[in-house]
């Protein structure tokens, strides 16, 4: 427990020669990344989320939910692309935790993360064969229960679905043979994706009833917000660019860009297919399970199931390989520190990619989407993905406001530290304000920021009753947790800021970053408490395997020694 402890405080130093040095070839550009982020996006969430959100929640309303929602993970983008300027190494939330907070907690983010990606990557080929089944009149699900087995235990699947062990596969196949051409693959069926999308849009216009905005906010205007929960979880999938920052030629100018660009087409997507479908027909006989063909077979337009159907298994296609892609990368950052399994680290001498953090990525994600029924682990990726975004934007604070800079620059040398004497000397913008005693103040604030905002969204989620009511003590409660956010803020807001220019740095700190940490607590407390049960029994096991590997083996700890 003690050498637990020690590492809570142990950081990855930048300034080492095996944290200058990278093995994986730089090959992305801005355009691939874009595409990577909008891929992993733009999936499942176009074709169910919509329906779902108008039809129960905001009504006409759900185009304000996808833009309260864009907002949000504008907010989470805008802190990764700061950090993927200061730090252009694989592992994205895992590497920015790690050189801030410490290796503890880092190890907790890229444990989190790997829950994410892995279970998002068997929900989205479950959803791959399960329209592809629809489209065969369940043909393909009824071969296998009668032809295989049939399953009527709670938690797992009605039948095995090879068909979903083989898409993950071979998704695992495109990207254990190179970058560039899984990054190829990605990019064909994502553009295939957008075409069909910007189709239904024009299309959908065409058919509009302005009547069927009447009334715009039917469940008013909490509903809307309700559904601005729902839909952000429809922009989750931009870090998946942050994750390939070792991968790509400019990353301090490129990740900010294709971040920005990825939330901004997803937003346009969102927002005018919402538009379409909710002018279309009325929002209460919306189908969720086929909105889009429904709505359009309603208004006569029959041919348009064969057209959605090519853009579901696009975009499909392409969220899985995007939701795939920072597995390896991940693992393989997490071995090179020497935190899990030495064989992740090991790169293909043919195709320069981590091939056994493919194959295993590819073998889990299929044998989970094989006998597993998702529905009850799909809310602990929203833990998983919500807590990176916070650690990231708690990283954003805690760098602003310490005595020097933490972060790597690519120069003709290649990656060198910010306070290198060949940076410092050739910038003439380097101002170093804080003292020990302001990062000290800044440290304070943010901590009680970020404990002051868990107790508040947990008391106005659980017991918003008691404040209208006027219960005195959660009156009391509530008013001590505002006065201590406003005056943690206040002393933040005084303190001094290191400044350094980077290609990209987030604007107006810290009001930015502590918007992203208040909206992403606020949206795990909506969550169930089963889920944070079974997210607790995914962080014991990771604790296990930090506990009795990675505190010896954390080469953190070997070049201390």
């Amino acid at each position: 427990m003690g050498a637990a402890l020690y590492a809570f405080q142990r950081k990855k130093n930048l300034t080492t020669e095996s944290s200058l040095k990278t093995i994986l070839p730089r090959v992305l550009n801005v355009h691939d990344l874009t595409f990577l982020g909008i891929g992993s996006t733009l999936g499942a969430g176009v074709y169910v989320v919509i329906a779902d959100i108008a039809k129960h929640t905001a009504g006409p309303g759900v185009i304000l939910s996808f833009l309260i929602a864009a907002f949000a993970a504008l907010l989470c983008g805008l802190c990764y692309a700061e950090f993927a300027a200061r730090v252009p190494k694989a592992g994205s939330a895992y590497t920015y935790t790690y050189v801030t907070v410490g290796e503890l907690p880092a190890f907790m983010v890229g444990w989190n993360l790997l829950l994410e990606y892995l279970i998002g990557a068997a929900a989205i080929s479950r959803a791959w064969t399960a329209y592809v089944d629809s489209l065969t009149n369940s043909a393909i699900s009824r071969g296998l229960m009668t032809g295989i087995a049939t399953w009527k235990t709670p938690g797992i699947s009605k039948y095995p679905d090879f068909l979903s062990l083989t898409m993950c596969l071979l998704a695992s196949g495109f990207l254990a043979v190179g970058v560039r051409i899984s990054s190829w693959m990605s990019n064909i069926t994502t553009f295939l994706n957008l075409v069909v999308i910007i189709f239904l849009i024009v299309v959908g216009l065409g058919y509009a009833r302005p009547q069927n905005w009447q009334p715009f906010l039917p469940f008013g205007f909490q509903g809307m917000l309700s559904g601005s929960a729902t839909a952000f979880f429809a922009f989750v999938g931009f870090d998946v660019i942050a994750s390939s920052a070792e991968e790509v030629k400019e990353p301090g100018k490129s990740i900010p860009r294709s971040i920005m660009s990825s939330i901004f087409v997803c937003l346009i997507s969102y927002g005018g297919l919402s538009m379409a479908v909710t002018l279309m027909v009325p929002y209460y006989t919306l189908e969720e399970d086929a909105a889009l063909a429904q709505a359009l077979h309603k208004r006569g337009a029959i041919w348009a199931k064969y057209v959605i159907s090519v853009g579901a298994v696009a975009g499909l296609t392409a969220s899985l390989l995007g939701c795939m892609f920072p597995v390896p990368r991940l693992l393989f950052s997490m071995a090179s520190d020497g935190l899990i399994f030495s064989p992740f680290m090991q790169i293909n001498s043919i195709t320069k990619t981590p091939i056994f953090g493919c194959v295993f990525s590819g073998i889990l994600s299929g044998w989970l989407a094989l006998y597993f029924d998702l529905s009850t682990l799909v809310e602990i990726m929203s833990i998983g993905t919500l807590q990176a975004y916070t650690m990231v934007a708690t990283c954003v604070l805690l760098l602003r406001y310490q005595i020097n800079p933490i972060g790597l620059v690519i120069t003709a040398n290649g990656l060198e530290p910010l306070l290198s004497e060949s940076i410092v000397s050739e910038n003439e913008n380097v101002r170093f304000f804080p003292t020990k005693r302001t990062a000290m103040l800044a440290n304070i604030s943010i901590f009680v920021i970020i404990l002051a905002s868990f107790c508040l969204c947990g008391l106005c989620v659980n017991y918003s009753e008691y404040l209208w009511h006027l219960h005195f003590w959660f009156v009391v409660m509530f008013f001590f947790l505002i006065a201590a956010f406003t005056v943690a803020m206040t002393i933040i807001f005084l303190q001094p800021q290191n400044r350094f220019d980077l290609p990209f740095s987030v604007p107006m700190v810290p009001l930015l970053p502590v918007m992203s940490i208040f909206i992403n607590i606020t949206l795990m407390m909506q969550l169930r408490l089963i889920t944070w049960i079974r997210f607790s029994v995914w962080i014991t096991l990771g604790l296990l395997i930090y506990l009795f590997y990675g505190v010896q083996h954390s080469k953190e700890n070997h070049e201390e020694g």
